[in-house]
């Protein structure tokens, strides 16, 4: 968080784990530590769904540090609001979810010198510097890549590949 406040000048954490409150006591004293209170907002509680596009419409972007994932609906969320994902390069979101300087950036899991670097790359973007263009070229992307029509498709298309008892290997839903 320390270099957050150098390129930016603010930082928002927004976090509810399991056990929120030895958390948010770990955090706070964190942030004490490296000076960064002034700057830091945070809401270490639960955020209703009413209030949730509130948080996205304030934020820059959506950092997603995850070790291993199977799956996880943060990013399409961020992506419904046009929001710019950083993610750890864990399977999901390197091959499909998020491009490379189109709707975000990755980086290595568990690496904090490359979170960094990838966030000083981001904030340096034309996805940072252009930021309501940005949103505005995300969401049509998402609208196109998970709309109902295209969900439907693929969906129909695993059917007739069951009905037809083709082999699956190979097929590309993608399409």
């Amino acid at each position: 968080l320390g270099f957050a406040r150098s390129i930016c000048g603010n930082a928002a954490l927004y976090y509810e784990p399991k056990n929120a409150v030895a958390a948010a006591d770990e955090i706070e004293k964190l942030l004490n530590e490296i000076k960064i209170d002034e700057n830091c907002t945070r809401h270490f509680k639960y955020i209703p769904d009413l209030d949730i596009p509130y948080y996205f419409y304030a934020a820059d972007c959506c950092v997603l540090p995850y070790k291993s994932i199977f799956q996880s609906g943060v990013h399409t969320l961020s992506y419904a609001y046009g929001l710019p994902v950083i993610a750890s390069d864990v399977v999901s979101f390197k091959d499909d979810d998020v491009l490379e300087n189109e709707t975000g950036f990755i980086f290595t899991p568990l690496d904090h010198h490359d979170l960094k670097m990838t966030l000083i790359k981001y904030f340096k973007s034309p996805l940072y510097l252009q930021l309501p263009q940005t949103r505005i070229h995300i969401n049509n992307w998402a609208q196109k890549k998970y709309s109902w029509i295209e969900i439907g498709k693929k969906t129909s298309s695993l059917y007739q590949h069951i009905c037809n008892n083709e082999k699956l290997t190979g097929v590309n839903f993608d399409q």
